[in-house]
């Protein structure tokens, strides 16, 4: 995702965001652009940063990607925390 926003200046974020609303992916989509923002430097435009940091559940998500990042390759896994992650990316309201 970073490099997709570096790669294309011009990225019609608005048209980007409306196509992954129309197809109940806004919140994976927020999530990759806050993981890209986070991890990896991607600059967002100033609209697209507010509309991601505005929703609850990505920064909740992104806070649970960053913490899993970081627990290092022997974290134990919680199987019923790790299959309900995706559950959580759906479009839904909390």
């Amino acid at each position: 995702m970073a490099q997709l926003i570096r790669r294309n200046p011009a990225l019609d974020c608005a048209a980007l965001l409306e196509r992954a609303r129309v197809a109940g992916g806004r919140r994976m989509l927020f999530l990759g652009l806050a993981v890209a923002q986070n991890f990896f430097g991607a600059s967002l435009p100033p609209q697209v940063a507010e509309s991601v940091r505005g929703d609850a559940r990505t920064s909740r998500l992104a806070r649970q990607v960053e913490a899993r990042h970081y627990s290092g390759p022997l974290a134990v896994v919680k199987p019923w925390k790790e299959a309900a992650f995706p559950q959580q990316l759906m479009d839904r309201d909390d």
